[in-house]
């Protein structure tokens, strides 16, 4: 039970409050204290981080900030719970990451954010490092939310799901301007497949270039940018680096309305049937999966991108389209990724290749 000791004595009138009207409603709820839905949304995320049961109702779905963010999840991401299992797993797979004295800094994170929802993490941690610089290369921050307002994809598709149903994650780092690399979309796919597949047996793959499915669903999209980095007088700290913001939105649930908007059949990590671990526990381990990633940048080691992509493709030997806004479709043999991560398609009139962002990939 909160107390005012917890939350505070204005705050206490919204545990009775809430203690009588439960199921939780936040248009109930702001209208009941005349305060906005943002205002709202603080108020109950307060109460939840105080330890407060709150209870959602089975039959709402929230779908932004202007009609809904109706309800709260049940289970809130942590930033402490995340740190902590963080330094739990860290402690078990140090041994195999790349440690040289260029790497060591890689095994941990500047800073890990937690949030209930932004406009996009993309945009959140974009505006971080434009505030406050990294000092170094090589010192990944992280903001986990469970909602975004103005979600995007690859391609600036729109990205959208209900409030709580996606892990939306991205991890934000510094660079030497000679490491960037257009293997690290594909890469991170990679890496993704193999940690859902060995720690939960799930048979995820992945769709070249950036995207995770389940039994021919999406589970999860991936989207990395880059930029020079500058100061907030638009000089740039150094001339030979870059931002690198690497985003991953994975479903957790997918409800029966809001599948209808997605361009593709969509399904949810929690909806495939397979045991699982706490959202905090999952965001802790993708956290090391990019922990994984930027090892690899850092050391140039690519060969396991080239030895699991064949098993973790989920088009892989199949015939396929690819589609582009400015260029004809072309239709043909997947052959896979090259040395660059780039993905090689065998038509009638030979081998083609296609590089990250240029196209989307369908099945024919």
């Amino acid at each position: 039970m909160v107390n005012d000791q917890s939350v505070g004595v204005n705050e206490s009138r919204w545990v009775h409050w809430l203690l009588a009207h439960a199921p939780v409603c936040l248009g109930d709820f702001c209208s009941s204290f005349s305060i906005s839905i943002d205002d709202g949304c603080v108020a109950l995320w307060r109460l939840k981080q105080a330890g407060f049961p709150l209870v959602l109702p089975e039959n709402t779905c929230a779908w932004g900030v202007d009609t809904a963010l109706q309800v709260l999840p049940i289970d809130v991401v942590r930033v402490e719970r995340v740190n902590e299992h963080l330094r739990r797993l860290l402690a078990v797979q140090a041994s195999d990451l790349h440690t040289s004295d260029l790497q060591k800094s890689v095994l941990t994170y500047d800073a890990i954010h937690s949030v209930p929802w932004v406009d996009s993490t993309q945009n959140w941690a974009q505006a971080d490092f434009q505030r406050s610089p990294p000092s170094s290369c090589y010192r990944p921050r992280a903001v986990l939310a469970e909602y975004q307002t103005m979600g995007r994809g690859r391609l600036s598709r729109v990205w959208q799901a209900a409030f709580g149903d996606c892990l939306m994650t991205t991890v934000a780092v510094s660079l030497p301007r000679t490491t960037l690399d257009q293997r690290l979309s594909p890469a991170l796919g990679v890496l993704l497949c193999d940690w859902l597949n060995k720690q939960y047996r799930i048979p995820v793959r992945v769709k070249w270039p950036n995207d995770l499915l389940f039994d021919d669903r999406k589970l999860a999209g991936i989207l990395i940018q880059s930029s020079a980095l500058a100061r907030s007088g638009g000089e740039s700290i150094q001339r030979d680096t870059v931002s690198v913001f690497c985003g991953v939105g994975l479903n957790l649930h997918v409800r029966h309305a809001a599948s209808k908007s997605f361009a593709r059949p969509a399904i949810g990590l929690f909806d495939t049937g397979y045991p699982l671990p706490t959202k905090s526990e999952l965001a802790a381990e993708m956290l090391c999966v990019f922990l994984r990633l930027l090892d690899a940048l850092a050391s140039r080691e690519w060969a396991f991108l080239h030895e699991k992509w064949p098993r973790y493709d989920q088009f892989q030997g199949q015939n396929i389209r690819l589609e582009s806004e400015h260029a004809e479709a072309v239709e043909g043999m997947n052959g896979g990724i090259d040395d660059q991560g780039q993905l090689r398609v065998k038509t009638i009139q030979g081998e083609q290749i296609f590089c990250v962002g240029e196209v989307s990939l369908r099945p024919v």
